[in-house]
């Protein structure tokens, strides 16, 4: 067994990206995809009855509200998984944020409070193949950045924005990295097998991603959750 856990198990992915202690982390992978004028300054996670976060056997989800440093105020739904119906899904959870947002500011009785939101997927496997209006198949890309278009390919909702990250699709080694982006990407993809700090990654944020993944913090419950994690998922691929 290496040194770090699987950062796409449940309990990996959660004590990652999905924790208070983990804020500094969980906001610099998020900025490497949001525009400009959404550089995330501050968040805290979405009350459970405003933004429902419906989470099956093989998806797990969490909202967070995010203040950038113009003030804007807009959501971010985090989510990862394994199912190769993933882009169904996200039209799906967003469609449900969307609605609980509307009914929010609503009752409000004021100028809407979230001016957008974001679904961020993080996939460990490949979507099936889908065929475009053209009869031919869209190639699979290792990430995608969506609004709703019309026929013309001119935006006609720009209050939803969904990213998708399709990491089997990722290549470089660590002398072809180039962004923050890249470099996130390549340490997800290789966390497992490290054995050492990469010199690309000596930075703070990193640090503490690296520490927050040592197996050799966890305690025993923790252990114990995450072998019955990896279990289970063994399990339902086999």
């Amino acid at each position: 067994m290496g040194m770090f856990f699987d950062p796409y198990s449940d309990y990996g992915f959660k004590k990652l990206f999905g924790e208070e202690s983990s804020k500094d982390i969980l906001t610099d992978f998020l900025n490497t995809m949001l525009p400009e004028e959404h550089q995330i300054v501050d968040w805290r996670f979405a009350d459970e009855e405003l933004v429902p976060s419906y989470i099956s056997d093989r998806i797990k989800s969490f909202d967070i509200f995010c203040t950038a440093a113009n003030d804007d105020r807009f959501i971010v739904e985090v989510q990862k998984a394994q199912s190769k119906n993933f882009k169904d899904v996200a039209l799906l959870y967003s469609s449900l944020s969307l609605r609980s947002l509307m009914k929010h500011d609503d009752s409000l009785g004021k100028k809407r409070r979230f001016s957008a939101l974001y679904f961020v997927g993080i996939s460990n496997s490949l979507f099936d193949e889908v065929i475009g209006n053209n009869g031919l198949p869209v190639p699979n890309k290792l990430y995608i950045s969506a609004r709703y278009c019309d026929d013309d390919n001119v935006v006609f909702y720009s209050g939803l924005t969904i990213k998708f990250v399709q990491m089997p699709l990722f290549q470089k080694t660590e002398k072809e990295l180039e962004s923050r982006f890249d470099k996130w990407l390549y340490f997800l993809k290789n966390l497992q097998s490290f054995e050492r700090i990469p010199q690309i990654l000596n930075d703070p944020v990193f640090a503490h991603a690296f520490e927050v993944a040592k197996l050799s913090n966890m305690n025993q419950e923790e252990r114990e959750t995450y072998n019955k994690d990896i279990a289970k998922r063994d399990e339902d691929e086999g």
